[in-house]
């Protein structure tokens, strides 16, 4: 009898050692505010923005990519979820008076994988529910660690007033919102690596940039300025704004490459919809919160070294909605039975480079 009971303890020890181990990939989600598909110069765009260029080098660049709504809270419910937001029944952004919120209820990636062994950690704008509010919080969403604010940085991306973490409000910060999300996110990062029992993680980062109200560094909007010398003030700013989001993003990719996590993680750079200049949405019908292609269609990178086939390019149709099944697939985390989801897998796709077989057309509704 003893003997049985030393080996089912070994066997559940073994099995837990598995479950929590690390050989499982990091994910990693980096997201602009409101940068149209055409706003990073691997897509076409005159802002220098080579760290995110440097993702599509080293991973698949996808021509084709589509947020889940054509603005910030339902998109990134979508992206959450799996879901189509209209399900959870978001159909538009949460302005401060609304009841409409991401319910508890709603499982969402972080759920799954923190319920899996995953570290899991939010930072940057949340915009799916009020924060220290009764509205569901981050941590009722998976999250274990956030820094983060309701909506968009206040009064503007330099020196925000309305950080919130992990439920405490820490009045004015001096810096720049990007550059404030990705120290907090580096920290974690670091942290989390000098923990004794390491764990795979899921973080998303999500900037305010370049939302308004914009904000720059004045050395950045005078070399665009320089050299675009036709360009109004307002416009040099935003290329600016973008540029110096592009710069956090380094610096973010330059510490998992430091603490050698950059092969282990899968990395997804992106926009939550589409831009609000022509510049940003070239060749495309619409803006930000139109259904036409312009409201929803963002750059999607993709970068998971040794997996992920360097500098190729999809055409493939994807959403924002397949992130949670894809990431789940790559975890090997099962999805919940008899629960409607509106996205699929694509792990094949990026890993192997075969055809996404979707049965079921992606949709949107605003």
């Amino acid at each position: 009898m003893k003997i049985r009971i030393l080996l089912v303890t070994l066997l559940v020890t073994l099995l837990n050692s598995a479950l929590f181990a690390i050989d499982r990939p990091n994910f990693l989600i980096l997201m602009l505010d409101d940068a149209g598909w055409t706003d990073l110069s691997s897509y076409g765009s005159r802002i220098q923005t080579p760290h995110m260029d440097g993702l599509a080098e080293e991973g698949m660049r996808f021509t084709d990519c589509h947020a889940a709504a054509p603005n910030c809270s339902p998109s990134r419910i979508g992206m959450l979820t799996g879901r189509s937001p209209i399900r959870a029944g978001i159909f538009n952004f949460l302005n401060k008076g609304t009841p409409m919120h991401l319910q508890a209820e709603e499982p969402t990636i972080a759920n799954l994988l923190q319920d899996a062994g995953y570290a899991t950690g939010h930072f940057g704008k949340w915009h799916v529910s009020r924060l220290n509010s009764e509205q569901a919080q981050p941590e009722d969403h998976g999250y274990e660690y956030y820094l983060g604010t309701d909506n968009n940085a206040e009064p503007s991306h330099l020196n925000p007033e309305n950080f919130v973490r992990n439920g405490i409000e820490l009045g004015m910060i001096k810096g720049y919102s990007c550059d404030i999300v990705a120290d907090e996110a580096i920290g974690w990062m670091k942290a989390h690596v000098s923990e004794k029992e390491k764990r795979p993680f899921f973080a998303t980062v999500w900037f305010h940039e370049p939302h308004t109200r914009i904000a720059s560094p004045p050395d950045l909007v005078d070399a665009y300025q320089s050299r675009y010398p036709e360009i109004k003030a307002r416009e040099a700013e935003y290329l600016a704004n973008v540029a110096n989001a592009d710069q956090a993003v380094g610096r973010i990719l330059a510490t998992l490459d430091h603490l050698g996590l950059d092969e282990d993680t899968v990395v997804f750079c992106t926009s939550d919809n589409g831009g609000v200049n022509a510049f940003s949405n070239a060749g495309l019908r619409g803006f930000k919160s139109n259904v036409w292609e312009g409201g929803h269609r963002v750059p999607g990178i993709f970068r998971w070294p040794g997996k992920i086939k360097a500098g190729s390019v999809s055409h493939d149709t994807i959403g924002f909605v397949d992130l949670l099944p894809t990431f789940c697939d790559l975890a090997g985390v099962p999805l919940q039975e008899n629960r409607k989801l509106d996205g699929l897998s694509i792990r094949n796709h990026l890993t192997k480079g075969e055809p996404i077989d979707r049965q079921h057309p992606l949709f949107w509704f605003f």
